[in-house]
């Protein structure tokens, strides 16, 4: 009798704690509410936001609508471009590590993370990672304003 009480404790602990994890998927399920932007959302061109990244936009990809942005909060603006390509996670770190020589590159099998300064000095952040079909270039770039301006 007890080792049926520890087979029913176990199956409950482990019924709960099955439960407990649903609220968390719910809160991942809720409609996303970024499409509108932020109030301190900066209008740039994509061309403009590279230039301003100093991260070049990857040869022959496509710059999906609506995905780049610049956000400027205080002496920070925070600038964000996002590139589609069908080439191989491999040749895009290999392009961006020719192109951006100081930065340090973590690549895996389905990703890569590339961190570092630019030439232009801005501190940049590249999230790369394929499905298989097409690879998603997420840069990312901080550019602090001269407090002496």
């Amino acid at each position: 009798m007890l080792h049926c009480r520890y087979i029913f404790l176990a199956s409950a602990g482990l019924f709960l704690a099955g439960c407990s994890a649903a609220p968390e998927k719910a809160a991942v399920n809720k409609p996303k509410t970024e499409d509108a932007a932020p109030a301190n959302s900066v209008a740039m061109s994509k061309q403009e936001i590279s230039e301003e990244a100093g991260i070049p936009i990857y040869p022959g990809s496509s710059l999906p609508e609506g995905k780049s942005s610049v956000t400027a909060d205080g002496p920070e603006t925070q600038l964000l471009l996002v590139m589609i390509t069908t080439d191989p996670v491999k040749k895009v770190v290999d392009f961006y590590s020719k192109k951006l020589p100081k930065v340090d590159a973590r690549q895996g099998a389905t990703s890569a993370d590339i961190i570092g300064p630019t030439p232009k000095g801005t501190l940049a952040h590249l999230k790369i990672s394929t499905d298989g079909k097409k690879t998603t270039i997420q840069a990312t770039a901080v550019v602090e304003k001269d407090s002496k301006s």
